[in-house]
């Protein structure tokens, strides 16, 4: 196979791997929505309760993923998202703890439970707003951390106090202030998606596609919670579902950057890798082999990982205190077309080493 038939069958291979794939991140948001219109058939409150909880869940997902792999991808943009969407989670907590009918939290006015769900949606349509101007930015995840609990902290402390302006009625349903708050967090959503599409050069498609889409469902949901005249009508429903599905997909633009993406790169290069009729070798620090292509399994069967390629690759006539390879790969240091013998006197092998660094650090040669 030439090498240009063997790159047609890696990106053939690629591409049927991803189409394979692309069905499966929809499975758990359609069997929550099912699930949860069945329960919308027994009880709203149940309904409402479900859904809540399932985007708090996925909102300290977004965090956690975001958290603990920032320190390999930098990704300034999930990051922002990831510590914002804790806090969102929280305060979206505290509205079903407060919504009629589970007033968990006892002692606060009635329309507690709105002044939760609109202080959630302004710290969501900000951190997606902040997000999308990050791309300039230098972060400092703890910082921001700290700064979003804090708005986070004010907001439940003044709900609790009763500070917050009348949003909700009982009686005559949506007061005007938040019908007009509605259409000011759609218009913070809207500058967001515009800031997204000048700077979606910085995400991958696919990512950036997500986000997107997140966005454009939420401003949906948003239009949809300006319709409702009491707790249990259909546009409060509707957008529910919408907002569920928001949730969901930016956890998913999340995955697709922080581990999906890096696999893909890492299983190209793989591939690549082993079509490649040079030998090449990947040893680690301690001069042990991790990987090898199939030029090198095939003309070499007596290689394994594990095994010290002083014992199978280096000049016998050396010991690893003398052999410059082994000195090289002790002090993590490149090396350029170096000559030794086979071991049985047969052929000559020119050699280079080269480091491979994984976040500033050298991991393998």
């Amino acid at each position: 196979m030439s090498g240009s038939d063997a790159l047609k069958a890696t990106q053939s291979d690629d591409s049927s791997r991803l189409a394979e794939g692309t069905w499966w991140p929809w499975l758990f948001p359609l069997i929550l929505c099912l699930l949860c219109t069945g329960l919308l058939l027994v009880s709203t409150l149940l309904f409402h309760t479900l859904v809540e909880l399932f985007a708090v869940g996925i909102a300290l997902m977004v965090f956690v993923v975001s958290w603990n792999t920032y320190s390999l991808s930098r990704n300034n943009f999930f990051m922002l998202l990831g510590c914002g969407y804790l806090w969102v989670g929280l305060l979206d907590l505290q509205h079903t703890l407060t919504f009629d009918g589970v007033a968990l939290i006892p002692g606060l006015n009635p329309g507690a439970t709105i002044d939760f769900w609109v202080a959630a949606r302004l710290m969501e349509a900000g951190v997606v707003l902040l997000a999308c101007l990050s791309f300039r930015w230098r972060l400092r995840p703890v910082r921001w951390l700290a700064l979003a609990g804090l708005l986070f902290l004010l907001a439940s402390i003044g709900i609790y106090l009763g500070w917050a302006p009348a949003l909700y009625s009982p009686e005559s349903g949506l007061l005007p202030l938040k019908i007009w708050m509605e259409y000011g967090i759609v218009a913070l959503f809207l500058l967001a998606l515009g800031i997204l599409l000048v700077h979606r050069s910085r995400l991958e498609r696919r990512t950036w596609q997500f986000v997107a889409v997140s966005i454009l469902l939420t401003v949906a949901a948003e239009l949809y919670f300006t319709l409702y005249a009491n707790l249990s009508d259909l546009p409060l429903i509707i957008g529910h579902y919408f907002k569920l599905l928001s949730f969901w997909l930016i956890y998913l633009a999340l995955v697709d950057a922080a581990l999906l993406s890096p696999i893909r790169g890492l299983t190209h290069i793989v591939d690549s890798f082993d079509s490649l009729v040079e030998y090449v070798v990947i040893v680690n620090r301690e001069g042990r082999i991790q990987q090898m292509n199939q030029a090198v399994a095939r003309d070499f069967p007596q290689l394994a990982p594990g095994q010290l390629c002083h014992e199978a690759l280096h000049p016998p006539a050396l010991s690893e205190a003398e052999c410059p390879l082994c000195q090289a790969i002790a002090r993590q240091l490149p090396l350029s077309h170096y000559e030794f013998l086979s071991r049985d006197g047969k052929r000559w092998y020119e050699v280079s080493l080269s480091p491979i660094t994984l976040s500033g650090n050298i991991s393998t040669l």
